[in-house]
């Protein structure tokens, strides 16, 4: 979807109109729902990797060093993998 929007503001600029005064649902207009939702996958689908990252990693460390400080990450990446999952299902 960047690339679309760079391309959107170099057609702008190339036609000589002022991109300071582009509405927004001007760009909103040249994405479709389909763009719309494979950049929902592609963050629901980076949510559950670096929330298993962040759990498996904090459960690693818990385990090796019995420390309570990693059960933040352990929640922290366990909440951003449900998260990841239940946005992945809509």
């Amino acid at each position: 979807m960047r690339y679309q929007f760079n391309n959107l503001f170099r057609d702008k600029i190339s036609t000589g109109i002022d991109i300071r005064n582009i509405e927004p649902c001007e760009l909103a207009d040249n994405i479709t729902e389909d763009e719309i939702e494979q950049a929902r996958k592609r963050r629901a689908n980076k949510d559950m990797l670096w929330g298993a990252v962040w759990c498996i990693g904090g459960t690693i460390v818990t385990l090796a060093s019995r420390n309570v400080i990693a059960w933040g990450a352990i929640l922290f990446g366990g909440i951003q993998f449900i998260k990841g999952v239940i946005a992945s299902t809509k």
